[in-house]
């Protein structure tokens, strides 16, 4: 048994549960450092707050883009995550200050913790907020109308309108200069205008590690696996495997089909292991594993458009009995 198998079904949502896929949840496994792959951006919050050069990171993006593994990636080189270990909604250290998701933060909350990441620098910490970008928007209008009110203005239509084109223009740039809004400096970043093709082959070298298969090699029923049949060919052909699978993410992103980081590890997941067990190879005749449950095959039932909850081939049925006819 290979309970890695397990793992990368975990990062799929076929079965209709997502959560299996969510960073918050694949951070306890055991098997997240193997294959997680580090981010520029994840090495440079974590120098800010080695080198004591603090700055407020905010990050937004689309779901699966990876914000959350970014913040991981941080905490783990701090060395402030251990194994299997979950992560705080918020959490304070003496030099680090994050908030995982401002959504998950009571609405009467988010501006008090927008003031607290973006003010962080002043206090000798280095902050990172994650947040969609709606509540954001709403969480800097009602900061700004605070302080204007504050010092007896008003915060006026005009006020709101230039903040808002001031921080969207930030978002469509996605420079990595600091801004600067009313005496608040802070880095903006949005992950969904960042190029992550590139990102898909260096995972698909890390799920491929020889080390993370050596169950397989040894197994009885690897002769008749069809995911043993698709590790063994894609190890072998990997150069081919990788040139078409990051030229068919660069069509869809130039197309403006771009896919996260968490639907490719779905989807190259799936297509390894067609969302198999080592059970059910144990357990069952598959009546056409090296055809149906190919590698090819199963790529392109997570294609975009192309999901098929019952199965490769649609209907067709999943586990027909050794000695049916169908």
């Amino acid at each position: 048994m290979n309970d890695f198998i397990n793992y990368l079904n975990s990062t799929n949502n076929v079965g209709g549960n997502s959560t299996g896929s969510l960073a918050e949840t694949q951070v306890k496994s055991s098997y997240y450092d193997s294959v997680k792959v580090d981010r520029k951006l994840g090495a440079y919050i974590t120098d800010c707050v080695e080198s004591g050069n603090h700055k407020a990171f905010i990050l937004t993006g689309h779901a699966g883009d990876g914000k959350t593994s970014i913040l991981v990636q941080v905490l783990k080189s701090l060395g402030r995550l251990q194994d299997r270990e979950g992560l705080f909604v918020q959490k304070e250290y003496d030099d680090f200050l994050y908030y995982k998701d401002m959504s998950e933060i009571a609405a009467e909350k988010q501006v008090e913790a927008l003031k607290a990441a973006v003010t962080a620098p002043k206090r000798g910490k280095t902050s990172l907020l994650i947040s969609n970008t709606g509540p954001l928007l709403k969480a800097f209008e009602a900061l700004m109308r605070a302080k204007k009110e504050s010092s007896g203005e008003q915060f006026s239509d005009n006020d709101r309108m230039e903040l808002q084109s001031r921080l969207f223009t930030q978002l469509d740039i996605n420079e990595d200069e600091s801004l600067q809004i009313e005496g608040y400096e802070f880095v903006l970043v949005n992950i969904a205008r960042v190029d992550n093709v590139p990102f898909a082959v260096r995972v698909l070298k890390k799920i491929l590690v020889p080390q993370l298969w050596a169950p397989c090699t040894t197994c009885s029923y690897a002769n008749r696996c069809p995911i043993k049949n698709n590790y063994d060919l894609v190890t072998t052909q990997f150069d081919r495997v990788a040139q078409f699978i990051e030229n068919y993410y660069r069509f869809l992103y130039e197309n403006d089909k771009r896919m996260t980081i968490r639907q490719m590890v779905g989807q190259i997941s799936y297509a390894l292991t067609g969302n198999l067990s080592c059970n059910d190879i144990e357990s069952r005749q598959l009546k056409e594993p090296f055809f149906v449950y190919n590698f090819a095959n199963l790529f392109f039932v997570l294609a975009p458009g192309g999901i098929s909850h019952s199965g490769p081939g649609g209907n067709r049925q999943l586990w027909p009995d050794e000695n049916s006819q169908s």
